[in-house]
């Protein structure tokens, strides 16, 4: 029977479409100061002239998510909604550029269709990350639960009921001048909180734009191809290490050694070619996860 070090080195299979672009060019075996291996697996690598450049910057800058935004005021426009509320961890990063971890705490942002702004009601856990970041204005409380008056941040210890976090953001949504307009929702809510968003601003009209965001996200712009591109141009590199990792170390390697070894590589060979300071918009998003099953356990 052949070992798994043989079976590899017979095979013919070849990792299409990987020549890396300069954004994202490191040596097989480099992963920044990480594991190295040595090997012939790169040369397997093809060059496809049809691939578009891979980006040679880190994110999307401000201005494409600006633009995003003024697509998306069109849209809304086009269905007579007087703004958008944005409550779900994905739209708010792609319409607003504001990456972050959704965890118990509402956080959400309210886009006018006839101003080129954002409004946000947040957690203070996060009051850092918007400051620091493209904010007509905002509003935090300062956790979940919150009670009303609450700020021990700036030595306000209260105690008492929580405070409706559902209310709170739509009083903020009136107290901008929106609370008789039509309102877009970027996800559907359950019929338990548009009931409470009914109570809250009964003159407003809610509706769900869903269907606008996800196909606006479905479309993607050339800088997101490029973007794509860098992305698959790693995940290349990294498969010519795996290779040469299961070469060099043979059958015995489990699948858990493997997985991490190329996690470890190819984060360090990201983080080579990424601008940072250390701030909270700078590095963001960057995950390299690798699953590996490679026969017989």
């Amino acid at each position: 029977m052949s070992t798994r070090r043989e079976f590899l080195k017979g095979t013919g299979a070849v990792a299409v479409g990987a020549t890396l672009g300069s954004a994202c060019s490191a040596p097989a075996g480099e992963g920044g100061g990480g594991r190295t291996v040595t090997g012939e697996s790169a040369s397997m690598l093809a060059d496809n002239p049809n691939h578009p450049a891979p980006a040679t910057f880190d994110r999307l800058p401000l201005e494409w998510h600006q633009n995003a935004v003024r697509r998306l005021q069109e849209k809304l426009g086009e269905r007579g909604l007087d703004g958008i509320l944005i409550q779900d961890r994905w739209n708010l990063i792609y319409f607003t550029g504001l990456f972050h971890s959704t965890t118990e705490r509402p956080f959400s942002c309210f886009i006018p269709t006839d101003e080129l702004a954002v409004y946000w009601f947040h957690p203070g856990l996060d009051l850092e990350l918007v400051r620091g970041w493209w904010s007509t204005e905002a509003e935090y409380y300062y956790d979940y639960y919150h009670t009303e008056g609450g700020n021990p941040r700036e030595g306000e210890v209260m105690m008492g009921p929580p405070v409706d976090l559902v209310e709170w953001t739509l009083k903020g949504v009136e107290k901008l001048g929106f609370g008789d307009k039509k309102i877009g929702l970027s996800q559907p809510p359950t019929v338990r909180t548009l009931q409470r968003m009914n109570e809250v601003l009964p003159r407003a009209g809610f509706e769900r734009v869903d269907d606008i965001c996800i196909q606006m996200r479905r479309v993607k712009t050339p800088e997101e191809i490029a973007l794509i591109q860098r992305a698959m141009d790693y995940m290349s590199q990294i498969h010519v290490f795996g290779r040469d990792y299961i070469l060099e170390r043979g059958s015995d390697a489990t699948d858990f050694e493997i997985r991490h070894a190329c996690i470890e590589y190819g984060t360090n060979l990201v983080m080579e070619g990424i601008v940072r300071d250390g701030r909270p918009h700078s590095a963001v998003g960057i995950s390299v996860n690798v699953g590996c099953r490679t026969g017989i356990g």
